[in-house]
């Protein structure tokens, strides 16, 4: 007899359950997953679109969807981010909007 759609939910809801009970997240990972992100962000010698996308995607990799770009003035934001990183210039409430 042919499996019904339930009983395939059934079924994959089963080995998702048993399969996350061998899932650990420990606090370590955390730490040496956030360490890798900050050392990637503290040695570019520049700030460019690739790593603005790239920085955006470690920042909202976790939710279920991609970072939805409201703008394509890359340069303008890259050059807001390089003064900060350069000079700790904090950005004003209209560079804040443009990011």
């Amino acid at each position: 007899m042919k499996e019904t759609v339930q009983e395939s939910f059934d079924k994959l809801i089963i080995m998702l359950l048993e399969d996350s009970e061998s899932f650990k997240l420990t606090s370590e990972n955390y730490v040496e997953t956030y360490k890798v992100f900050i050392d990637y962000f503290e040695t570019p010698p520049k700030i460019t679109k690739n790593n603005l996308t790239i920085g955006i995607n470690f920042t909202y990799g976790w939710m279920p969807t991609i970072f939805n770009f409201k703008t394509d003035e890359f340069e303008k934001a890259c050059e807001i981010l390089k003064n900060y990183k350069l000079h700790s210039t904090i950005p004003n409430s209209g560079q804040l909007k443009s990011l």
